[in-house]
């Protein structure tokens, strides 16, 4: 028997996970939209790394925290 005993399985013989695990619970919208629109934001490595550890460490995706700081801002000044 190998070092790594039963650790290697063959393709098509591990079993598969019954549930995908998710990094967060998505933000709710202010008001359902029906339909959605893509945006592209460029950042500096060191602000892109800067998300990248904040939605980690608040277990978010990026979208959950731009979509909530862009909400945010809209709803401070009267939008």
């Amino acid at each position: 028997m190998s070092k790594l005993g039963n650790f290697i399985q063959r393709k098509g013989e591990a079993p598969r996970p019954s549930e995908i695990a998710q990094r967060g619970e998505p933000v709710a919208p202010a008001k359902p939209a029906s339909k959605t629109k893509s945006l592209t934001v460029k950042l500096t490595d060191a602000d892109y790394d800067r998300l990248r550890e904040y939605a980690h460490r608040h277990r978010l995706t990026h979208q959950d925290v731009i979509e909530g700081a862009v909400l945010e801002r809209l709803k401070s000044e009267g939008f």
